[in-house]
């Protein structure tokens, strides 16, 4: 696989890499894979991504 170098975005990610820990990142990958799993699922899909919102971005 060919990496790539988005130098147009190195600031921003350098913002995002100093504001959140290694541990709320997985936090919120897992939320995103929950997501997937749900949508997956015979699940009303709106009510699936408000929750998984929710509780993606009130981690603490």
């Amino acid at each position: 696989m060919t990496q790539r170098d988005l130098a147009h975005a190195k600031k921003e990610t350098a913002a995002l890499a100093a504001r959140f820990s290694t541990a709320e990142i997985l936090k919120r990958v897992r939320r995103l894979e929950e997501l997937r799993d749900h949508l997956g699922r015979n699940i009303h899909e709106a009510l699936a991504i408000e929750v998984a919102f929710l509780t993606m971005f009130t981690i603490k």
